[in-house]
């Protein structure tokens, strides 16, 4: 086993150094479409490309974000509720991407998109949990531009499924209320590029 996986990272060094590669460290900051007041979050990513052709690239980018500006809820202290804010959630997405390139005087423009699985987690608090997650199927689409000094800047759309619902209580006796609802996001990031060339 350990003599495989030795041969696997080998096997993929040579590969992805042979050939033209990058590596993108980058942030975001965006907001949640279907939230009825702001719902701001922010997004951390580390994505590896490899050159298919002049014109195409495909890779896989793992990313992780949350609240910019949390929000916990609302209580309903008659009828002794909690009901959980639903787009308040933490997440962490793998996805594979292609993109699309043009080469420009300026820079290089480029169209992406990807999918992948993308995992909520949010805390509630409640006497039996502290947190419910949720697998979904993610996918996003991408338009962005490669500027000299290995800068990269991109908006992207973002849809990431359903957040996980949940229907319990605190120590207090109080309910908690945690509605699923769709999520997708725009989100405008920048990127630090290291290649490989």
């Amino acid at each position: 086993m350990k003599h495989g996986l030795i041969l696997l990272f080998s096997i993929l060094y040579h590969v992805t150094f042979a050939q033209k590669a990058f590596v993108e460290l980058g942030a975001g900051f965006g907001n949640v479409l279907e939230a009825d007041h702001n719902a701001a979050k922010g997004l951390l990513f580390v994505n590896g490309h490899l050159s298919l052709s002049k014109s195409f690239q495909g890779g896989i980018e793992l990313a992780t974000g949350g609240d910019l500006l949390p929000v916990s809820g609302t209580n309903d202290v008659q009828n002794n509720q909690v009901i959980v804010w639903p787009y308040s959630v933490r997440f962490n997405t793998a996805m594979l991407k292609a993109r699309y390139r043009r080469e420009k005087s300026f820079g290089i423009l480029f169209l992406g998109i990807g999918a992948g699985i993308n995992t909520y987690k949010r805390y509630v608090h409640a006497s039996n949990t502290d947190q419910v997650t949720r697998h979904n199927l993610s996918g996003v689409a991408e338009i962005g531009i490669a500027l000299e000094h290995d800068v990269t800047a991109s908006i992207r759309y973002h849809s990431k499924g359903k957040t996980p619902s949940f229907e319990g209580s605190d120590e207090s006796g109080s309910t908690i209320s945690l509605a699923e609802e769709k999520v997708s996001a725009i989100y405008f990031t920048l990127a630090y590029r290291l290649s490989f060339d």
